[in-house]
């Protein structure tokens, strides 16, 4: 198996926006779409969070996605996160405007 297609296999986790001071991050993630709908992103992120909350002392996690990503909407609500607002018609792509949806997860509402 050559690198490139090992990393496709795992999914992609970040955090940014890291705002330290107010115990804070942004994430993001991707998955490669042969892998999906298998739990692996599901489990990745609640390592993820957990590691967030007790490592990092972060007191609230924040997920952007867009109007059309249903998965990453469903993701989140899973994981616990609250659907805190909708940007409408945000941002442009293929042709149009889309909405941004905006959630949160607070230290407190993680298991």
């Amino acid at each position: 198996m050559t690198i490139d297609a090992m990393f496709t296999q795992f999914p992609r986790l970040k955090f940014y926006l890291f705002d330290e001071g107010f115990h804070r991050a942004e994430t993001g993630y991707e998955l490669n779409r042969a892998f999906w709908r298998q739990g692996i992103m599901t489990e990745a992120m609640s390592a993820i969070i957990t590691s967030a909350f007790t490592e990092l002392g972060l007191h609230r996690i924040e997920a952007v996605t867009d109007d059309i990503n249903e998965r990453s909407k469903g993701l989140l609500r899973k994981l616990g996160f609250t659907h805190e607002g909708t940007l409408r018609l945000r941002f442009y792509f293929r042709g149009r405007f889309w909405d941004e949806h905006y959630f949160g997860l607070l230290k407190d509402e993680w298991h």
